[in-house]
C-alpha cells in the first residue's frame, strides 16, 4: 500500500504566495497616494523648479566657499592633520607597551583555546575553506 505524503508544505506556499501578493498591493497603493500628495503639494513642486533651473543656487554657496579657501589655511589644515595621526600613533605605541603583558596573555589564550585548535586542525585537514557549519552565512568581504 502506498501512503500519501500530506500537502502542508504546498498550502503553506500558497498561504506565502497570497500573502507577498497582499502586501505588493498595499505598497503599491501607499506608493499612489505618496506620489500624488508629492504632485499636490506645493513646497515641493517649489523645490522641483528649483532643481530644473541652470544654476542650483545651493550648489552656487557650495561653490564660492570652496573657492575661499587659500593654500595657506590649506597647508595649517594639513598640518593639523598630520599631527594629529601622530599623536593617535603615539597614544597607541604607549597603550601597547602599558598593556604588553594583558595583551600577550590574551593572544596567548585565544591561540591555545580548544575552539581554535579544532579550526586550526580543520584548515590544516580539509585546506581553507568554509565550514560545513557555515554554509547558511554569507561572508562579506
Amino acid at each position: 500500500m502506498i501512503s500519501l505524503q500530506s500537502n502542508k508544505s504546498f498550502y503553506s506556499l500558497t498561504k506565502l504566495e497570497k500573502a507577498i501578493q497582499i502586501h505588493k498591493r498595499l505598497n503599491s497603493c501607499q506608493h499612489n497616494t505618496h506620489l500624488n500628495q508629492l504632485l499636490n503639494d506645493d513646497k515641493y513642486q517649489k523645490i522641483t523648479q528649483i532643481k530644473m533651473e541652470d544654476e542650483d543656487p545651493f550648489f552656487k554657496k557650495t561653490k564660492q566657499l570652496k573657492q575661499d579657501i587659500k593654500p595657506n589655511q590649506q597647508k595649517q589644515r594639513n598640518s593639523l592633520l598630520r599631527k594629529l595621526e601622530i599623536e593617535k600613533k603615539q597614544r597607541d605605541n604607549d597603550f601597547q607597551l602599558q598593556n604588553q603583558e594583558k595583551i600577550r596573555l590574551l593572544n596567548q589564550q585565544i591561540n591555545h583555546s580548544p575552539g581554535s585548535r579544532y579550526y586550526k586542525t580543520y584548515i590544516h585537514k580539509n585546506g581553507y575553506r568554509q565550514p560545513e557549519f557555515l554554509n547558511d552565512v554569507e561572508i562579506i568581504q
